[in-house]
């Protein structure tokens, strides 16, 4: 009995990742998700993650307005070329490199301790992705 126990345990922690590893897959699943939204034209949809403070200085009318004068500057949206992530002082930052018709561009989503988007900025991509 003991045995199967110990067996079974260690297929447990064979099975998954280590937390480390499932948080960045959430971040980055949200990241994406986020941009999938705003490539959609879906804003309600995309400010649903934001905390308050986003929500209040970044409504959704105000995230399309942004992504359109993207759109205008850089051109179409084309695709999502990778992702990369980093911890800055208590924030998960997620980059998602995007290629638009006249640029590259990393949408970093940024993340607090509880999972929601604190920040979204719009900038010229450094080219490192996974």
């Amino acid at each position: 009995m003991l045995l199967l126990l110990v067996s079974l345990s260690g297929f447990m922690v064979g099975c998954g990742g280590t937390e480390e590893e499932l948080r960045s897959e959430e971040f980055t699943a949200k990241a994406t998700e986020l941009v999938e939204s705003m490539v959609a034209g879906d804003f309600s949809t995309a400010v649903e993650g934001f905390d308050s403070a986003m929500k209040d200085v970044f409504p959704s009318e105000m995230l399309g307005d942004t992504w359109n004068s993207l759109i205008s500057q850089v051109g179409v949206f084309q695709k999502q070329t990778g992702t990369h992530m980093e911890a800055i002082e208590g924030y998960d930052i997620v980059y998602v490199t995007c290629e638009f018709e006249y640029a590259m561009i990393d949408i970093k989503v940024v993340f607090n301790a509880e999972n929601q988007v604190a920040g979204l900025f719009f900038v010229p991509s450094t080219g490192s992705t996974e």
